[in-house]
């Protein structure tokens, strides 16, 4: 099965998809984000990012975007052409990320959920 309607945030309907797009203009087309010590939430979004971006569209190929780091066993299933795999293993790790960024950058309460 290849249900890419889930919600993801490769189709722009992941769980936290609204806060992700603030966060995204945090981030600079290219390099890490202003003052990554500082900010350590959203530079670890930024690659995380980068390294789901190669998921999706490379397979999880290019070893620099650090993809099987981010997302275990996900390049396994990309090479099988399990994408909904991808998705169980993706989806909740960038759901944190987005998160924790979102705290960090004061876009949601930082107190108890």
């Amino acid at each position: 099965m290849n249900d890419k309607s889930i919600g993801n945030y490769w189709n722009y309907t992941g769980t936290y998809e609204e806060l992700g797009k603030k966060l995204d203009k945090l981030i600079p087309v290219g390099g890490s984000v202003e003052n990554p010590k500082e900010n350590p939430k959203l530079e670890r979004y930024r690659k995380m990012c980068n390294a789901y971006y190669d998921l999706f569209c490379n397979g999880g190929g290019n070893s620099c975007r650090r993809t099987a780091y981010f997302f275990p066993k996900a390049i396994y299933w990309a090479n099988r052409n399990n994408w909904n795999e991808c998705y169980l293993i993706t989806e909740p790790i960038m759901d944190k990320a987005i998160l924790l960024a979102a705290k960090e950058a004061g876009f949601i309460n930082t107190g108890g959920e």
